[in-house]
């Protein structure tokens, strides 16, 4: 089986960040610290790649992405989800630091919302 994990460069992922036919995965690790990601982009953890994965028709086109611009991430687990039957998974070259250093398009990552209840002694509205 040929695992040979296939890039994308940030002009053509910048190009089709509309198309509904493509997902752009953030799969950094320090997601909770990050304040922006690329624009519409959807947060997966690395470590649970089967539970997410299941969500996705093995032919829909991924786009991964992570913090180091070697990629690591994105590479271990693009490979994997081509050892599971995936067809179209591409890496982003050099990763979030080539992307966000270039000015290419990002937004503000949302909160989930506070609860609209009263939590007693944690939290109020």
């Amino acid at each position: 089986m040929n695992l040979t994990v296939m890039r994308i460069s940030k002009e053509q992922l910048a190009e089709t960040l509309e198309d509904k036919r493509l997902t752009v995965i953030d799969l950094r690790l320090n997601w909770e610290a990050c304040t922006t990601k690329i624009k519409n982009a959807v947060h997966e953890d690395p470590i649970d790649i089967d539970a997410w994965s299941a969500q996705y028709d093995r032919e829909h086109a991924l786009a991964l992405y992570c913090s180091t611009p070697e990629e690591k991430t994105s590479c271990d687990v693009a490979r994997y989800l081509l050892e599971k039957g995936f067809t179209n998974v591409r890496v982003l070259s050099g990763g979030w630091l080539v992307w966000e250093s270039a000015n290419m398009p990002v937004q503000s990552k949302t909160k989930a919302p506070l609860p609209g209840r009263l939590i007693k002694g944690v939290m109020s509205d």
